[in-house]
């Protein structure tokens, strides 16, 4: 008998998998995506990264089925090519964020449109910490 403790888990996709191997059932809600749980995440993560930051935040969920030999590269390209979120519940929930967040839908088109902010835009000790990591890293390796 093989128990879930020889197996190394990943990710829920990995756990899955080895209860598919094991001849277990396991039902998975699916939300949609990940983290789309609570309405903000969602709409953060569908339509603020990749509109505002250029960030799709769906290429590192797929690429662990097609390093397990689940799916194929391309059937993943097919899949971030669909539309990331159902034109009525984008709708519902850009009013809903907008709402929580203060913003009328004009100021938030705008926020949209402008350029992002670097992290050095403001003041923090990270450039000194990249500093202190780069000397690490040097003396480290020498």
């Amino acid at each position: 008998m093989v128990s879930i403790v020889d197996y190394k888990i990943a990710n829920l996709g990995s756990l899955v998998n080895i209860f598919k191997r094991l001849g277990l059932k396991a039902q998975v809600l699916h939300q949609g995506g990940k983290h789309y749980e609570s309405t903000f995440t969602r709409f953060y993560q569908a339509q603020i990264l990749p509109a505002k930051f250029g960030v799709n935040k769906r290429r590192i969920p797929l690429s662990d089925p097609i390093i397990n030999g689940e799916i194929r590269r391309d059937d993943s390209v097919r899949d971030l090519e669909q539309p990331r979120y159902d034109p009525n519940q984008l709708e519902q929930d850009r009013a809903y964020v907008c709402k929580k967040l203060g913003f009328s839908e004009a100021e938030f088109a705008t926020y949209l449109r402008t350029p992002p902010a670097s992290h050095f835009d403001y003041p923090s000790y990270a450039r000194l910490s990249e500093r202190l990591v780069a000397i690490h890293m040097r003396k480290r390796y020498v």
